[in-house]
């Protein structure tokens, strides 16, 4: 089901990049509950800026959310198509963190050849937060897709603090009953 929801965007993508001057987006299907998996995406036509653009989702429960983020093409050092793309991060809209590029070579060993850059952000969400991605820079001259898929997995943190405070207080009131009993 995951494979065909990329196959699908990759489509849309495709569609909208040949039939579209202007940047495209599209939105998480928002809020994720642990089990859900989602894809974003912006596209944006040769030279043309992303300017910030925000994608996001918020979380309906306690979550692990694994975000992995495609470019493509991408190649920021000079070769063809050159582009400035740079990607960032905020929980409710805190503080901005950078995240690194990984650039993957083009299988045909040419400066020249596209190439592809991933990065990727594992992060524990409570229930209510918005884990929000920037895209700034520029897009190269053949244009660029970056492409965001989120897996989320339940954390069942509240059950299991509930179930350590009743081992403590068993363990409690084991010894007391003991202390109980010598007197």
């Amino acid at each position: 089901m995951f494979m065909r929801k990329i196959a699908a965007a990759a489509a849309l993508s495709i569609i909208a990049v040949s039939s579209a001057n202007a940047l495209t987006t599209t939105p998480y299907q928002s809020p994720l509950s642990g089990g859900d998996s989602s894809l974003a995406n912006a596209i944006a036509t040769a030279g043309e800026s992303f300017g910030g653009t925000e994608l996001s989702f918020t979380a309906a429960d306690w979550l692990n959310s694994f975000t992995s983020i495609t470019i493509n093409p991408f190649n920021a050092t000079g070769g063809f198509p050159a582009n400035s793309i740079s990607l960032s991060y905020a929980v409710n809209g805190g503080e901005t963190t950078a995240l690194d590029i990984i650039p993957t070579p083009s299988p045909f060993n040419s400066p020249n050849a596209s190439a592809t850059g991933s990065s990727f952000l594992e992060m524990m969400l409570n229930q209510g937060d918005t884990l929000s991605f920037f895209i700034n820079g520029s897009a190269g001259a053949s244009g660029n897709q970056v492409t965001f898929a989120t897996n989320t997995a339940a954390v069942p943190l509240p059950a299991a603090g509930l179930l350590y405070l009743a081992g403590v207080g068993g363990v409690v009131a084991l010894r007391r009953k003991r202390k109980a009993s010598k007197a």
